[in-house]
């Protein structure tokens, strides 16, 4: 009776599956066909959605980044380029204007006769007075923003976005 009982089972079991590897997935596969067609019949679909999702991140990454660290960065470095510029300006003015209050003090030690060059070292100096007082006037406004804005605290809270 188990014999009769095997064999009934026998007929209704199913077949057996091949064992598949990727050697029979080869031979499947015609020889024309091309990576880009056996990526397609592969999970193609899904390889080209996983392509097209991790492009999308990349972009939203960089893009994070660049509004997060790079602009600031740069708009910083603007800064600093403009008020350096600046800076050097005012330190020759005042480089210009000492050597001028130097040479003004020793001027009533000359000669009479050097009254055209006395003249002409006072109104010098007053000149360039006169344009260092401007240019620290501008600077002095630039300087006070930029202790402002690059405060410390603005740096850590920028760089605790990003964690």
């Amino acid at each position: 009776m188990l014999q009769g009982l095997r064999r009934t089972i026998g007929r209704y079991a199913a077949p057996r599956a091949k064992e598949t590897d990727l050697s029979a997935l080869q031979e499947d596969k015609p020889e024309d066909m091309t990576p880009e067609d056996a990526d397609r019949c592969v999970g193609g679909e899904y390889k080209e959605a996983a392509r097209r999702i991790e492009r999308d991140v990349g972009e939203r990454l960089e893009q994070s980044v660049r509004f997060t660290v790079l602009d600031p960065l740069r708009d910083r470095l603007g800064r600093h380029s403009v008020l350096q510029e600046q800076i050097n300006a005012r330190d020759v003015l005042a480089t210009e204007c000492k050597t001028l209050w130097t040479l003004v003090q020793r001027l009533p030690t000359l000669r009479l006769e050097d009254d055209d060059k006395r003249a002409q070292t006072y109104s010098r100096l007053d000149r360039v007075i006169g344009e260092l007082k401007e240019v620290e006037q501008k600077l002095l406004p630039l300087l006070e923003d930029a202790i402002q804005s690059d405060s410390t605290s603005s740096t850590e809270n920028l760089f605790n976005t990003m964690v």
